[in-house]
Parts: structure tokens; C-alpha cells; sequence
């Protein structure tokens, strides 16, 4: 029985062969190989994709319960929040840890422009910093990182970069951080 299948399917394929030519059968069994190349490389992934979204529902629904757990936190007062900024006595400090941070990442920290602000309210002393720094693009960045994780009182207030010369890597920043600062004692 098995030699009467392949003999018919023989058969047909001749029968193919004759009406459409030799290119247009190459073009057919191109076809055929084509849409059996895409189903084995597209259901696996399909199946794949369908695992994702499952585990990316089940997540959202726990990350949603999550939240509704959660006890809703206090809001602070401004006075409150005003207390936890650092006093101003520790200004000399926080310019020494931004001095030792630079060079630990062995960046030529220029002279600077520092200046105080203090708020109408007069609680709050801004204490704005302008210096250029000097040194490769992943030294400026983990100075960066590291003072602002060492300094929770600092933001960055702007940062220019420019490259000093085309065959160097070295870089030049300008960069303002502003300090904040409790008046009160």
C-alpha cells in the first residue's frame, strides 16, 4: 500500500511538474520549505511569548495587591521635612567628602565658584558649587554617582560636557551642584 502512496504522489508531482515547469515547481517546493522553516521557528517562540505574558499577568496582579497592602504613609510637613536636611554647620563637610570623592576617581577637580542662598523663609541655606572637572566619561559618571549617594542634601543642577581634543578621551564638565542645608540649629 505504502508503494501505491508514493507512486501516486509521484505521479502528481510529474503531473505538477508538466503543467507548471521545472521553475515553477523549484518556486512551489521553495514555498513549501519556506512555510515549514517559518511554523518550526515561530511556534516555539510563540509558545515562549505566551509564557512571558502569563508570568508578566501573574506579576501585575501580585505587584497590584502589593500596593493595595501597603499602609498609605504619612505625608511630612514642610517643617518636618525642612529637619532633615543636614545643618548648616556641616557645609565644610560635605565640600571635604566631594573633594575626597574626586580624588578617589583620580578626577582634576578645578577651582570653583561657591556661593550661599538662603530661602525667603530663611530656614533653608542653599549652598550652590560651580567647578569643572576633568577626567574620562565613567570617572565624571561614578563621581557624580557617588556624591549624590554620599550626599543626600545634593542635587545636580546642570552638567555640561565637552570633549577637550578629538584624539583624547578625556573630558571636560562643568558642573553645578546645589547643597541643601537646615538653618536652624
Amino acid at each position: 500500500m505504502e508503494l501505491t502512496i508514493i507512486s501516486r504522489v509521484k505521479f502528481h508531482l510529474r503531473t505538477i511538474q508538466y503543467s507548471i515547469g521545472n521553475w515553477g515547481l523549484l518556486g512551489l517546493l521553495m514555498l513549501v520549505a519556506t512555510a515549514v522553516l517559518y511554523l518550526t521557528l515561530s511556534l516555539p517562540q510563540g509558545r515562549q511569548l505566551h509564557s512571558v505574558d502569563a508570568t508578566y499577568a501573574k506579576l501585575s496582579i501580585q505587584n497590584a495587591q502589593a500596593v493595595k497592602q501597603q499602609a498609605p504613609q504619612k505625608s511630612l510637613s514642610s517643617e518636618a521635612f525642612l529637619k532633615q536636611f543636614p545643618n548648616v554647620a556641616q557645609k565644610d563637610e560635605s565640600l571635604k567628602t566631594i573633594f575626597s570623592i574626586a580624588e578617589r576617581n583620580t578626577l582634576l577637580l578645578g577651582t570653583g565658584k561657591y556661593e550661599t542662598l538662603t530661602k525667603v523663609s530663611g530656614e533653608t541655606v542653599f549652598y550652590q558649587i560651580t567647578f569643572p572637572l576633568k577626567g574620562s566619561y565613567p570617572q565624571i559618571k561614578q563621581f557624580l554617582a557617588t556624591t549624590l549617594s554620599h550626599l543626600p542634601n545634593a542635587a545636580l543642577s546642570q552638567l555640561l560636557l565637552h570633549h577637550s581634543s578629538e584624539s583624547s578621551n578625556q573630558i571636560e564638565a562643568d558642573v553645578i551642584l546645589t547643597l541643601y542645608f537646615n538653618k536652624s540649629a
